[in-house]
Parts: C-alpha cells; sequence; structure tokens
C-alpha cells in the first residue's frame, strides 16, 4: 500500500446500519420535539381550535405567573384557508404547549396528575389538539396541580444534605 494511501474503515455490519438508520429515526423525532419544530399536521387546523389554543395557554399564564405564553396569538392569516390552517404550529404556540406537557410529566410522579397528560408531538389534527385543550382546562381546575405548576417540582438536592448528614454520622462512630 503506498505511503500517503489510509487504510479504509472497516465496512459497516448489518446491525451498525440499523442501530445508524434508528439513531437517525430517533434523531429527526427528537427535533419535531423541541423548541421551534412542530410536527407537520396530517389534517388541518381550525381557526376554531387555534382561538380555543390561545384562551387555554392564556388561561396558564394567569394561574402560573412564570409561565412563558403571550396572551391574544392569533395565527397568521396568510396561512388562513376556508377557516383551517394546514402548516406546523408556529413557534409562539408551540413551545408553551411542549413547555406545559413536560412540566405535567415532571410533576406527575405518583401518577395523580395522568389525566393531563398529552404528548406534544402526538398533536398532528384538530381532534388531537382539541384533545390537548380539553386536558390543560381540566388540568387548570386541578389545585393541586396548578399549586405543583406554580411552586414548581421539588429540587432533587433537597434530600441529600440529610443523606450526607447520614454519612458523616456513619463515618464519624468509626
Amino acid at each position: 500500500m503506498p505511503k500517503d494511501m489510509k487504510p479504509m474503515p472497516p465496512a459497516e455490519t448489518e446491525d451498525e446500519a440499523a442501530m445508524m438508520e434508528l439513531v437517525d429515526a430517533v434523531d429527526a423525532e427528537a427535533g419535531a420535539a423541541t423548541d421551534d419544530m412542530a410536527p407537520d399536521p396530517e389534517m388541518p387546523y381550525s381557526v376554531g381550535a387555534l382561538k380555543a389554543l390561545d384562551k387555554v395557554l392564556s388561561s396558564i399564564v394567569k394561574a402560573v405567573p412564570d409561565f412563558q405564553y403571550k396572551p391574544g396569538w392569533t395565527p397568521d392569516p396568510s396561512l388562513i384557508q376556508s377557516g383551517t390552517m394546514a402548516s406546523r404550529l408556529p413557534p409562539e404556540v408551540w413551545r408553551p404547549l411542549v413547555a406545559f406537557s413536560e412540566a405535567v410529566d415532571a410533576l406527575n410522579t405518583d401518577g395523580k396528575f395522568d389525566n393531563y397528560k398529552f404528548v406534544a408531538t402526538e398533536i398532528v389534527n384538530d381532534g388531537l389538539l382539541r384533545e390537548a385543550i380539553g386536558k390543560i382546562m381540566a388540568a387548570m381546575k386541578d389545585q393541586a396541580l396548578v399549586k405543583a405548576l406554580v411552586e414548581g417540582p421539588a429540587p432533587s438536592g433537597e434530600e441529600e444534605p440529610s443523606e450526607e448528614v447520614d454519612m458523616t454520622e456513619a463515618y464519624s462512630g468509626m
């Protein structure tokens, strides 16, 4: 082999190729669930559902002051045709929708908020959007959940100092 040629890397096995495809698929799906990227709708969203979404996100702001949403959002008129919007949910409503879904998941450690859970990336049509809106409306009536949203999840570090004290006491007896 000439000095300036590098050896070729070994060819991927079928398992490695399948794993790379899986990783790429997971990465692509994860991209839909972050920041600006809502999934493409399978069917258009109705203007009525979009207005209801603004109303329900605005209700979260009233109950949870730190919730990041600017009430009064309306869809871009250039995207509306025949009373529907066939494009992705814009970041102004997508981010708060994902944030609420993730907050409920984080607070649902004992399963008592299961009724309010939804997967934002699955909201790909008007019916699923309305279902999520209904869950948010019900969640805003649950005072325990609203209180937990205002206070946030308990920091996991709160338990650690007592464990450190226990460890110190355990070592001091040696």
